[in-house]
């Protein structure tokens, strides 16, 4: 059945099909409906040529769970398992409600981006929302596992907007939708810094002067970034608990 299909097959039957039946559209929607909003999917479906590897701006995301290691070795792995589950189901509704790609899980880690395939001028303000958003979650979450018995666990996040490749990346077997290059590296490297801070979202400066909404940041001033030659300014968002 389709819906067992891995993504990375949704996308090259997106690129190479014209999808004229409303039949195969209706498949897709149903099986795919979980890596894109319904907006974005619908965007898709009409002109697939989206998915086409293209230079653009966007704004990128990782977040990660904190001493991962140290938690998953405490824990009978089903309960690990199931409090994965749990978190990772709450972590992707944020994003798909921003109408933002959940690109992949890397462990215990999420990589997401806005502004792609297609185009959000407000793809900051979105990005900053969903990561506030999760960590509202995650203290529900946090709730409910102590009301259980079960430990609590605490997520850092990065967010820097850049120009990025974006498309169908990987090898005649596999490959998949994601966005690549030096963005992508930075957001990646920022995540790192809410430890040394103490803080849960961090956000590059090209974020922050992208925004349109209210937030509130902390200037933690110019950090050095593996890497690159020059540093960046970062902010943290203050979240309320």
């Amino acid at each position: 059945m389709l819906g067992i299909f891995s993504f990375s097959v949704f996308l090259g039957l997106s690129v190479t099909s014209s999808l004229r039946h409303e039949e195969e559209k209706q498949e897709i929607r149903s099986a795919f409906k979980n890596y894109f909003s319904p907006q974005i999917l619908e965007a898709i479906l009409l002109d697939p040529n989206r998915l086409e590897s293209q230079r653009r701006e966007v704004t990128i995301m990782f977040s990660d769970i904190r001493s991962f290691t140290s938690l998953s070795e405490n824990l009978p792995p089903q309960q690990m398992t199931r409090m994965l589950h749990e978190y990772f189901d709450e972590m992707t509704e944020e994003v798909i409600a921003t109408e933002g790609v959940v690109d992949k899980f890397i462990g215990d880690a999420i990589m997401a981006f806005w502004g792609a395939p297609i185009e959000q001028p407000d793809q900051a303000d979105r990005a900053v929302k969903a990561a506030k958003g999760m960590v509202k979650r995650l203290e529900k979450l946090k709730s409910k596992w102590a009301s259980e018995g079960l430990p609590t666990l605490e997520i850092g996040i990065a967010i820097n907007l850049g120009v990025a490749t974006v498309g169908n990346v990987g090898s005649k077997r596999r490959f998949d939708y994601t966005v690549i290059g030096d963005a992508v590296n930075v957001a990646s490297r920022l995540e790192g810094f809410n430890k040394q801070f103490n803080s849960h979202i961090i956000i590059s400066d090209s974020t922050r002067r992208q925004l349109t909404i209210d937030v509130e940041t902390r200037d933690h001033g110019e950090v050095q970034v593996r890497g690159r030659d020059e540093p960046i300014r970062i902010f943290e968002v203050r979240t309320e608990h």
